[in-house]
């Protein structure tokens, strides 16, 4: 966990694929196209470039700049040909695995305005699987082989991030705050009934502050020391999941946002 983070595309990574722009046509204005006053950004799809943007609902929405028109569906090929590019492979050599809506890796929120992804194999030496977005026809995630199996046994494992599980949000969340309760009160009864058998004035018969011996006298003082340790690592994950909405912030609402942003800045 500490040394190999979850898959992910990083910025770096996506800008450094994308392919060069081509503006040649271009470009229709953006107004009229995103009436919501979404500021676009440019960039190409295919050999034409086109305005992306977002809806009021935050949905990918993407328009073509030459002229306007709406993008047609992102299709398999269409989605070998981005991951080839961005594999730096030939499309002979890659294989599409199907138009999923899901899978341990994309199960997350933030793929939400991409789904259904397109999931294709590199077959290179490290097992490279990209996804590829339906809805804007980019790449959204790469994973390796390597990643993928210490995450398994790692960031899977310690916050319980089954594909199943994740995909029912709230019973998770509920999970893991419930769980952690329990840890913090076995935690805490531990270190009470610890902390009771230590006489570190009125020592035992055996002179120590510990009525144990051997492994046992050294297994009664790590564990008031570690303890504590562990109680205080299970509270500080039980309060990173905001249990019962204990650190809620009041939302800006869309009249306040308008007030604190001032009018749109008009466009030559």
């Amino acid at each position: 966990m500490m040394y190999v983070p979850r898959p992910v595309l990083t910025e770096v990574e996506r800008l450094e694929r994308l392919p060069q722009l081509v503006a040649e046509n271009c470009c229709v204005a953006f107004e009229p196209l995103f009436p919501d006053g979404v500021v676009p950004a440019l960039r190409m799809h295919g050999e034409r470039p086109v305005w992306a943007g977002t809806d009021a609902q935050g949905q990918p929405r993407l328009r073509y700049a030459d002229d306007g028109s709406a993008l047609p569906d992102v299709s398999a090929g269409y989605a070998l040909t981005v991951a080839a590019r961005f594999a730096a492979a030939s499309e002979q050599a890659l294989t599409h695995q199907g138009l999923i809506h899901d899978d341990q890796w994309t199960v997350y929120r933030r793929f939400h305005p991409h789904r259904p992804l397109h999931k294709i194999a590199v077959n290179d030496a490290a097992g490279t699987e990209l996804y590829v977005s339906s809805q804007t026809g980019e790449v959204v995630l790469a994973t390796r082989r390597f990643e993928r199996g210490w995450n398994w046994v790692g960031s899977v494992l310690h916050w319980l991030y089954f594909t199943d599980l994740r995909r029912q949000g709230a019973v998770w969340a509920q999970l893991i705050i419930w769980l952690s309760v329990a840890g913090c009160l076995l935690a805490l009864s531990g270190l009470i009934v610890g902390t009771l058998r230590l006489r570190p004035r009125r020592r035992y018969k055996n002179g120590t502050m510990t009525p144990y011996s051997g492994l046992m006298r050294w297994h009664h003082y790590s564990g008031a020391l570690f303890g504590v340790i562990t109680l205080t690592w299970i509270f500080s994950g039980l309060l990173s999941m905001n249990p019962w909405g204990l650190f809620e912030r009041a939302r800006v609402g869309d009249d306040e946002r308008a007030l604190l942003s001032g009018p749109p800045t008009p466009h030559p």
